[in-house]
């Protein structure tokens, strides 16, 4: 599946603007580049900072929750399904461990992505 072809040009923008704003914003960043490799991961195209606020821009995902794909489809049932479901679930799980074991590097300031 590729990205859908009106949301080609689609990103979002991640705006900090609060008193920890700086913080938040150079930990995220640091987090996002030591992850960046992982496809399974949204990914991070740039930042910059415009009038006191902190903006990241990041790939726009379009394809809702994991909770909405197993409300909307059909359970696989052919071994070969069944086993692309379990070979994306690990993929998944890598990522998550990816993301909660990134640590900032040595930056003050709140950690991001720890949970």
């Amino acid at each position: 599946m590729g990205i859908n072809k009106n949301m080609k040009n689609t990103f979002v923008l991640k705006e900090y603007c609060t008193l920890d704003a700086q913080s938040y914003y150079d930990n995220e960043i640091s987090a996002f580049r030591k992850i960046e490799s992982n496809a399974n991961i949204i990914k991070y195209y740039g930042s910059f900072k415009r009038a006191g606020k902190f903006n990241l821009i990041l790939e726009y995902a379009d394809k809702k929750s994991l909770e909405d794909f197993f409300f909307r489809e059909v359970p696989p049932s052919r071994p070969e399904h069944i086993l692309l479901l379990w070979d994306r679930l690990f993929q998944l799980i890598d990522a998550l461990r990816g993301i909660h074991t990134v640590k900032p590097s040595g930056l003050p300031g709140p950690e991001i992505f720890q949970g």
